[in-house]
């Protein structure tokens, strides 16, 4: 009989520990994806950093699960994801997108409660106090066409009925997850803070990433890369090098 599932594998479920890498990098999910988008990361990023991608209710082998939609109630079982995976390393948060708000308000939510943070935030393809018009109010029909302007979901799954029966909610109960959430305008967080963007990004721009550093107290940096809004698949190489070298140069 196979061993019991742990809390913390739910959670961390492709986490391979690593005892000789140097440095952690937790990752975090766009709108509608799962831990299966930072997979590749664990071999790119090599033996020095010890990858792991969150798995947020709602898919993969949390299919069965409701999807989270308000993040300052999911935050403290994040903290506590966060503390059983991490040890005396130093460790960093990246995300993506919607992933971007969960790092961020999870590294003040840790700040707040005394609790060890990350050394540094990777902060990629959305930017600070988001003050557009709300996706997960949109019928389906204009909602799909505003997920299909940003990429990252192939146009099949938009033309098969049955899976956007199954990805639609997911998408709106993480879309609503960030967009219902307050964010904290006279805030920050004193972690470094690296904002990531891609230049014909359709929705997000160099600006708009670089107001990531009005809400750090001890600086970072801006840095846009060639690609859209899923740069991060094109400009894969240079984006982990990116990564590992301000990881591991991160104090």
């Amino acid at each position: 009989m196979p061993a019991p599932r742990t809390m913390g594998d739910v959670w961390w479920p492709a986490h391979k520990p690593n005892s000789a890498a140097r440095a952690k990098l937790l990752c975090f999910p766009y709108a509608g994806g799962s831990s299966a988008a930072y997979r590749s990361w664990i071999a790119q990023l090599g033996p020095e950093i010890e990858v792991a991608a969150i798995e947020l209710p709602g898919r993969s082998h949390r299919f069965g699960e409701e999807p989270a939609r308000n993040l300052a109630a999911l935050l403290p079982d994040l903290a506590g994801a966060v503390s059983r995976i991490t040890d005396h390393r130093p460790f960093a948060f990246f995300g993506h997108s919607m992933g971007t708000a969960i790092a961020y308000e999870l590294a003040r939510y840790l700040e707040e409660k005394g609790a060890r943070l990350p050394v540094r935030l990777f902060l990629s393809g959305s930017g600070p106090d988001d003050d557009e018009d709300p996706l997960h109010v949109l019928n389906d029909k204009d909602l799909v066409a505003r997920l299909r302007k940003l990429g990252g979901i192939p146009d099949e799954v938009y033309e098969n009925a049955e899976l956007m029966e199954l990805v639609l909610p997911i998408l709106r109960a993480d879309l609503e997850l960030v967009e219902t959430h307050p964010f904290p305008k006279d805030r920050k967080v004193s972690v470094p803070i690296d904002g990531l963007g891609g230049d014909s990004d359709p929705e997000v721009s160099a600006e708009d990433i670089a107001r990531w550093q009005a809400f750090t107290t001890t600086g970072g940096a801006t840095h846009i890369l060639a690609g859209g809004h899923f740069f991060l698949r094109d400009q894969e190489k240079t984006l982990l090098a990116l990564v590992k070298d301000a990881l591991l140069k991160a104090k």
